[in-house]
C-alpha cells in the first residue's frame, strides 16, 4: 500500500483532523476555495462544508481532493485511518511566475521564445501592478 506512513515521533492523524488539514493544504497552495473546488470538480459550497467539517467526503472523493491538494493517492484514506502524520503533506511546488530562468539559459533560447517569456512576464507583473492599485 502506498499511504504514507507515519513517523513514531508524530501524532497520527484521524478523520476529526481532515477539515483542518483540507483547509490548510488548500492556503499552503495559494488556492481559493472556489479553485479547489473547480478542481475537484465539486461544488464551492460542498469543499466549504468539507473544511468547516459540516459533511465528510464520500470515498467517491477521495480522489477529487487529492488532485486538488496535490497529495499522493490514498492519502485522504490514510489521514482518516490514522496512518498519515500531519508533517509528512507533500512539498508545495512553486509558482510558475517564482522559478527564475538562470541567464544562461536565456542565451539558449530562440528569439520567439525570448518575446514568449518576455511578453509573460510584463503580464504578470502588469497583473500584480493592477492588484497592488499602482
Amino acid at each position: 500500500m502506498s499511504v504514507v506512513d507515519c513517523d513514531p515521533r508524530h501524532v497520527a492523524t484521524t478523520s476529526s483532523d481532515l477539515p483542518a488539514l483540507i483547509a490548510t493544504r488548500r492556503q499552503e497552495l495559494g488556492l481559493s476555495i472556489s479553485q479547489a473546488a473547480k478542481i475537484a470538480d465539486v461544488d464551492r459550497a460542498t469543499w466549504t462544508k468539507w473544511e468547516k467539517g459540516k459533511s465528510r467526503p464520500y470515498d467517491s472523493n477521495y480522489v477529487s481532493i487529492e488532485r486538488a491538494l496535490q497529495w499522493p493517492a490514498r492519502y485522504v484514506s490514510g489521514i482518516i485511518a490514522g496512518r498519515v502524520a500531519e508533517q509528512t503533506s507533500p512539498a508545495v511546488p512553486p509558482k510558475p511566475e517564482s522559478v527564475p530562468i538562470p541567464l544562461e539559459d536565456w542565451a539558449l533560447l530562440t528569439p520567439e521564445e525570448r518575446t514568449i517569456l518576455t511578453r509573460m512576464f510584463i503580464g504578470v507583473r502588469h497583473r500584480e501592478q493592477q492588484r497592488r492599485g499602482a
